[in-house]
C-alpha cells in the first residue's frame, strides 16, 4: 500500500510496545525511506529533560488548540529517531484503524522540528541527515 498517510509531516497514532510501559502513543512520521524514523509526541516535559537546556532545546511545543487530536498542549521530542514500528507495522496500523491517521503537522511546527533535530546533541548524524531531507521542502 502507498499510502498518503504514511508521509512526513503526518501524525499516527500507534501502540508502543517499547514504552516504559507499554502504551499508545502519537508518533509524527519523520521519514518513511529507507526504514520509518519517527519522532514521539509527549504530553510533558521529564525532569531530565528540564533541567537540561539543551535537550529541552530538542523538544518542540505544539499547542493543543492546534490539533485536534490533542487534548493539550505536548512536545515533540527531536532527541532521538523511534525506529521500532516497521513500514508493515504502521501499515498494518492504518489497516486496522483508519483513524490512526491524525492529519499533519503545521508547516511552523515542522519547521521548529526541522531546527531541533539540527541541534540535537543526542540524535545519530545519520538520522539527522535523512530526517532533514525527508522534512524539509
Amino acid at each position: 500500500m502507498d499510502d498518503y498517510r504514511l508521509s512526513p509531516g503526518g501524525v499516527i497514532h500507534a501502540f508502543c510496545y517499547a514504552c516504559k510501559p507499554p502504551k499508545d502513543k502519537f508518533f509524527v512520521i519523520g521519514a518513511i525511506e529507507p526504514k520509518p524514523l519517527l519522532l514521539v509526541i509527549n504530553s510533558r516535559l521529564n525532569c531530565y529533560v528540564s533541567e537540561r537546556p539543551k535537550l529541552h532545546a530538542c523538544h518542540v511545543a505544539i499547542s493543543g488548540n492546534n490539533y485536534t487530536f490533542l487534548r493539550h498542549d505536548s512536545w515533540v521530542s527531536c532527541c532521538d529517531a523511534f525506529t521500532d514500528l516497521s513500514y508493515d507495522d504502521l501499515e498494518r496500523e492504518l489497516q486496522y484503524n483508519p483513524n490512526a491517521s491524525l492529519g499533519r503537522l503545521l508547516d511552523e511546527d515542522l519547521l521548529a522540528v526541522s531546527q531541533a533535530i539540527e541541534i540535537s546533541p543526542t540524535m545519530q548524524r545519520k538520522h539527522k541527515r535523512i530526517l532533514l531531507q525527508s522534512l524539509l521542502p
